[in-house]
């Protein structure tokens, strides 16, 4: 298992260059050093100084398959067992050396430095939020149900077998609202480019499947070129240890608090614009209409193949192949997947169960970019069929690729369609003196 924890000369060699350091200022350069050794062979430099230390990984060309490959290389080295987003949680090499000082401290005082990351949301009377000693790490992450769902799947039973683990996400933690969490991680940075009035700031909210977080987003946000700041929210539960969201109003409030709480959204001058991708798409506009009823109403709307919902949850002949397909569309170069695990799968199934239609208010004069993939059934993007009635100002474009590649493969061609979009449209809007 590439992400257990290894004992290898270099981990030696670097644990004692490490305790002879003699501060902590002095272990982190040392480990940032090795940050940006394994980031540049991870990218193709030939020197380690290509890479910057405060300028993001996503900008510098990562995405979800290279952090994982940079994530595998840094717990080989420092013998940590190394799980979840590390790159996106920590997202720039000086941030990624500060937490792996801390992770190895940890270790050396006795306090779990080879256990798992911690959840990034808590709830008060979970043992991650207990009095120190009071109780013991949470489990880790199980296998059983994606095995369990495959077979179903390739049985013709993908839908039973999707009813089952709804069924047991039942038995998950919730929360009602943000006030119920003793922690909540704020919107991780993609980009760190300029928000002013004619950049506003891109908020990206994860769909439902694959990581649900801002790993979904990288390579989107590399087609952006750092040219605008772009940061991304995460969908609580997909960790072990985490909370569900009870409810479409639950993960709204949430997400609602996350934003309103960012530092560039504090200022009413900062402009700000919400990018849904799928099911995210569904978040992004039931949020934009709560933030205006907060006196915050995005400059606009970006939606990624996302669709009206026509009844609670997914249709069974969807959700029957649905995880397949994120499966398959989320594998690393050595075909192992990037996300799996029970808390994933109960988290997957547990968000497709939601019932949106009571969420999605009319926005009549809400700016909205509506993008759809060009590899249609027909071989054109279906507008016709799968229209976006929330909205008056709907803008219709079309982007090569299928659902998955949109956002993979062919990101830099949809980026510079949102990008063309916001400097238009936005930039019209703003400029011309009329309602």
């Amino acid at each position: 298992d590439p992400q257990e924890a290894h004992t290898t000369r270099e981990t030696a060699a670097l644990r004692a260059r490490l305790a002879s350091a003699p501060s902590s200022f002095e272990q982190e350069a040392i480990l940032l050093a090795v940050v940006r050794e394994h980031a540049a062979a991870v990218l193709g430099h030939a020197e380690p100084e290509t890479v910057q230390a405060d300028v993001t990984f996503v900008e510098q060309g990562f995405n979800s398959l290279s952090a994982v490959e940079i994530r595998t290389r840094l717990a080989q080295v420092t013998g940590l067992r190394l799980t979840g987003p590390l790159v996106f949680d920590h997202p720039t090499p000086s941030e990624t050396a500060a937490h792996l000082r801390e992770r190895l401290a940890a270790e050396a005082a006795g306090q779990g430095g080879t256990e798992r990351v911690a959840p990034r949301f808590v709830l008060p009377t979970s043992p991650e939020a207990a009095p120190e000693g009071t109780a013991g790490p949470a489990p880790a992450a199980g296998e059983s149900l994606v095995p369990l769902y495959v077979r179903a799947h390739r049985s013709g039973r993908g839908a039973d077998a999707m009813r089952m683990i709804t069924g047991l996400a039942a038995f998950r933690p919730t929360f009602a609202g943000a006030a119920e969490l003793a922690a909540v991680p704020p919107l991780v940075p993609l980009t760190r480019g300029q928000v002013d009035a004619a950049n506003p700031l891109l908020i990206c909210l994860p769909s439902f499947g694959a990581t649900a977080d801002a790993q979904e987003f990288a390579r989107l946000a590399q087609g952006f070129r750092g040219e605008r700041r772009i940061v991304a929210a995460t969908v609580p539960g997909y960790t072990p240890g985490e909370p569900l969201a009870a409810g479409p109003d639950a993960l709204l409030d949430l997400y609602a608090e996350t934003v309103l709480n960012a530092a560039e959204v504090a200022s009413d001058a900062s402009p700000f614009v919400l990018v849904g991708y799928s099911s995210g798409g569904l978040t992004a506009h039931a949020l934009a209409a709560r933030l205006a009823d907060r006196g915050r109403t995005p400059a606009g709307l970006v939606l990624l193949d996302t669709f009206t919902p026509d009844r609670a949850g997914v249709p069974d002949e969807l959700i029957a192949g649905l995880p397949a397909a994120v499966l398959a569309n989320n594998a690393d170069g050595t075909g192992a997947n990037v996300v799996g695990g029970d808390d994933w799968f109960t988290a997957f199934a547990h968000y497709y169960a939601f019932d949106w239609r009571g969420h999605l208010p009319r926005t009549p004069a809400l700016p909205t970019l509506l993008v759809r993939h060009a590899d249609g059934p027909d071989g054109a993007a279906d507008f016709d069929g799968a229209p976006w009635a929330f909205s008056d100002d709907v803008t219709p474009v079309a982007v090569p690729g299928d659902h998955f590649t949109m956002i993979g493969t062919q990101a830099a061609t949809t980026a510079r369609a949102v990008e063309s979009w916001l400097a238009t449209h936005l930039t019209a809007t703003q400029d011309r003196d009329d309602d």
